[in-house]
């Protein structure tokens, strides 16, 4: 928490937490503390992970982008959202399993790993190319789809 700015009977903070948090309720947290009572008049979300609002675009600057058809410039890769998640690639000879959005073993990956259960994992094929998010379950002992993402698979023919 960080005062930013104390002119009674306003006050402004920053704060730097973690998902989950509900800033609403510290509000009311604080102004409890304090036998005053308090409530948020607004809030401002500057950052969610690596994305900061002070990267982002207007929809402007997107409007002029997509009248240029320069559009891409302003696109991430999808992938880049789970960065925190681990990463595997599954072997090029099952590359048609995971096309298909399929479950897959442990030992059809590059590095043979085993995650624990439940851990969200992110999956490549053997070229980099970002197939979607798996969570390993220990009762069957594969990787199964979370989320596929279509747009980075190949046609299902």
């Amino acid at each position: 928490l960080e005062l930013l700015k104390a002119e009674h009977p306003e006050y402004e903070i920053r704060v730097v937490c973690s998902k989950g948090t509900y800033i609403r309720t510290l509000c009311h947290d604080i102004g409890q503390a304090l036998s005053c009572g308090a409530v948020m008049t607004s809030l401002v979300r500057s950052r969610v992970g690596e994305f900061r609002l002070t990267d982002a675009l207007t929809l402007t600057q997107l409007q002029e982008l997509r009248d240029t058809e320069r559009l891409e410039e302003a696109l991430l890769p999808t992938d880049r959202i789970f960065s925190d998640f681990p990463m595997l690639h599954v072997e090029e000879k099952w590359r048609k399993l995971i096309d298909n959005g399929n479950a897959f073993y442990p030992g059809q990956t590059v590095a043979h790993t085993t995650h624990p259960a439940g851990e969200w994992v992110r999956i490549y094929r053997e070229d980099d190319s970002f197939v979607g998010i798996y969570a390993y379950d220990g009762v069957k002992e594969w990787y199964k789809p979370m989320k596929i993402f279509p747009s980075n698979t190949e046609s299902r023919k």
